[in-house]
């Protein structure tokens, strides 16, 4: 098992946050042994990779919830942008309306079915818009219907890799392709700057994004629990397990 704490999220969320990744290495004795010994946090992030399902009655029983199955998408790309894409266009500075879209993307995330978090889940999305924006190795692109933003996308790239921090299409303005035109020149910046592969990440549950994803010629990479185990839930059950 590898433990830290999570500084960042400590200071944003106001509380002591740590982590815990769980791979098939662990044994549930091990896990136990954490969880008897281990309550110096408020909350901590169970990311599970074993693929054997025997921790999972165990969390539930110590009160931790799975609130995401993390699910990562990977492409290989070309060299150089090869897409031409149309309508997309580069936002370059921050508005109300580009900030209240990426906080909608947000819905499915475990910031926001966490009751803790929810609280919060606004201004996270907006720190990571907000990220792309001011990270040199950032863009944010857009599309534009009617003179309304009907789609956004942000992304940032290094070493040598691209990631997509959010993408939201506005609800009036789905299944007319925008996504795929955003990931077109989302994938172009990455390329134009040698990064030779690119990572999406989503929730299993969200099937019209990973079937998006997909069509656009990505390939599963990885599909990991993400539990949270608050320090309340834990005193109260510890003792009876």
């Amino acid at each position: 098992m590898n433990f830290k704490n999570l500084a960042w999220d400590s200071f944003f969320f106001d509380c002591s946050v740590v982590c815990l990744n769980i791979d098939d290495n662990c044994s549930l004795g091990e896990l136990k042994d954490f969880c008897a010994g281990q309550q110096s946090f408020d909350v901590c992030y169970i990311f599970n990779h074993s693929q054997t399902g025997e921790f999972d009655q165990y969390l539930t029983e110590l009160g931790a919830v799975l609130y995401d199955q993390k699910v990562t998408f990977c492409k290989t790309l070309s060299q150089a942008g090869e897409c031409s894409v149309s309508e997309v266009v580069e936002l370059t500075s921050p508005t109300q309306e580009i900030i209240a879209l990426a906080i909608s993307s947000g819905i499915n995330s475990r910031f926001y079915l966490d009751p803790h978090f929810r609280s919060k889940q606004s201004a996270l999305y907006e720190r990571w818009i907000m990220n792309c924006f001011e990270n040199p190795n950032g863009k944010v692109f857009g599309i534009y219907r009617s003179g309304i933003l009907a789609a956004v996308a942000g992304a940032t790239f290094a070493d040598q890799g691209g990631h997509l921090e959010l993408i939201a299409v506005d609800s009036r303005f789905r299944r007319l392709g925008m996504a795929k035109k955003l990931i077109d020149a989302v994938e172009n910046f990455y390329a134009d700057n040698s990064n030779h592969y690119a990572e999406i990440i989503t929730q299993k549950n969200n099937l019209p994004a990973c079937a998006t994803y997909k069509a656009c010629g990505y390939s599963l990479k990885e599909c990991v629990e993400i539990w949270h185990l608050w320090k309340t839930n834990l005193q109260n059950r510890i003792g009876d397990i």
